[in-house]
């Protein structure tokens, strides 16, 4: 893949189709598909789906986030969790590139060991996640869940379910069973929907047009980036 600087890379994917806020720092390891907004999120390592879009100051520190997703203000994810079953939960049990690498105490003490629950956070698509979520690393989102603002997500959540609170436990389902079984098995969000523009609004119309037409699938350019040096990118659009 071509090398590019930081800046460059940037300008590359500004120029293709993904928005951001000017503070926003490339993340070590970024797939997205175009059109996108990332606004100033914070991430290591993200995939993010066509049409989805992210509120200011949100934190996914790592995250594979499917099409149509829609993410409030303050969200935050897949943050790491410290161990607790060692003698202590700070990172001088386990991580030697934490904060204090250049104390010579720390450097002696600290050893480096598995962590056993690495962050990580998986979201299906058209998910709208309200302002101040938190959600837990390790948990799977389930396409067409809603989490209301403020929840904080510790368990995964069921395809079309609407969570909130804290723990957030389900407070309904956004459709019933039949309908929520034919929306997953139209795989709306892959399909050329343009073609269905005007049937959107209502879900049994729309159920029953797509289930009647062979819409094609629509495949969103996408693209991969990959940090490659300290100033210094890989990428590759397709």
């Amino acid at each position: 893949m071509p090398i590019y600087t930081k800046d460059e890379a940037l300008k590359q994917l500004l120029d293709n189709g993904m928005s951001c806020a000017k503070s926003f720092n490339v993340p070590d390891s970024l797939q997205v598909e175009l059109p996108c907004r990332l606004s100033d999120l914070a991430s290591k390592h993200l995939t993010v789906g066509a049409f989805s879009y992210f509120g200011p100051y949100c934190d996914i520190r790592r995250g594979e986030i499917g099409r149509y997703c829609s993410f409030g203000r303050r969200v935050r994810g897949a943050q790491v969790e410290h161990p607790t079953d060692y003698v202590t939960t700070h990172p001088i049990a386990y991580n030697p590139r934490s904060l204090f690498i250049n104390n010579q105490f720390f450097q002696i003490a600290v050893r480096e060991r598995e962590v056993k629950n690495r962050p990580r956070l998986y979201v299906g698509h058209d998910v709208w996640v309200g302002d101040g979520a938190f959600i837990r690393s390790g948990v799977t989102i389930g396409t067409g869940a809603i989490v209301g603002a403020n929840s904080v997500v510790v368990h995964d959540v069921p395809p079309y379910a609407v969570v909130a609170g804290s723990p957030a436990t389900i407070k309904r389902m956004r459709f019933d069973e039949h309908t929520v079984e034919r929306l997953i098995s139209s795989r709306w969000w892959e399909k050329d929907i343009r073609i269905l523009a005007d049937d959107i609004g209502n879900v049994s119309m729309f159920l029953d047009a797509i289930e009647a037409q062979d819409v094609p699938e629509y495949a969103h350019p996408k693209a991969i980036c990959k940090r490659a040096g300290k100033d210094s990118y890989e990428l590759k659009f397709s």
